[in-house]
């Protein structure tokens, strides 16, 4: 009996813990649907946009970092050169879950940064790996996976993100991890 009531008290609190990160998710979600045409600028190339973004993290600045990330009149328009119909859904529902969910991105990494305490300075953007993501499933855009190791004494710690190039230049698509 005790065990069940003690199970019951757990079940409680994270059904609670729930609801309110669901309700935080839909406030959220309602900001970033009004920005989600935002004033954004673009790379020449993937080295310069990774520097900028480890800056702005550094600097806890998400206005910054936002910046970097594509606009959903930009998503959609990415969306349309796709061809095939499954992979065009695909390509929609990956980036726009991500850039209603940036901040949460944004404010994930600052936390991990602040509970390892990472130095930026010890991201080595030089080291950086770019790898091709998605290339056949998302033809004919141009997307790359990148990885920036952060170092914390021998630990690596990588910061991840997808990159696209549009009309030349490279913006920030999607959902910002280690």
């Amino acid at each position: 009996m005790k065990n069940s009531i003690l199970y019951f008290v757990f079940a409680l609190m994270v059904f609670a813990t729930a609801c309110s990160s669901e309700k935080k998710s839909h406030e959220a979600h309602d900001g970033h649907q009004a920005a989600a045409d935002h004033q954004n600028k673009g790379f020449d190339d993937v080295p310069q946009l990774a520097a900028s973004v480890i800056q702005s993290i550094a600097n806890y600045d998400y206005n910054e970092y936002y910046s970097h990330v594509i606009t959903k009149s930009q998503e959609k328009a990415a969306a349309a050169t796709i061809q095939d119909n499954a992979n065009r859904k695909a390509f929609m529902k990956e980036f726009e879950f991500s850039i209603k969910e940036e901040k949460v991105y944004f404010d994930n990494i600052e936390k991990l940064i602040k509970e390892e305490k990472l130095d930026m300075a010890n991201a080595r953007v030089n080291e950086m790996e770019i790898l091709d993501y998605k290339a056949t499933e998302y033809a004919p855009q141009v997307l790359k996976q990148v990885i920036i190791p952060v170092m914390k004494g021998e630990m690596e710690i990588d910061i991840v993100f997808v990159a696209i190039q549009l009309d030349g230049k490279w913006y920030l698509t999607a959902e910002l991890g280690v």
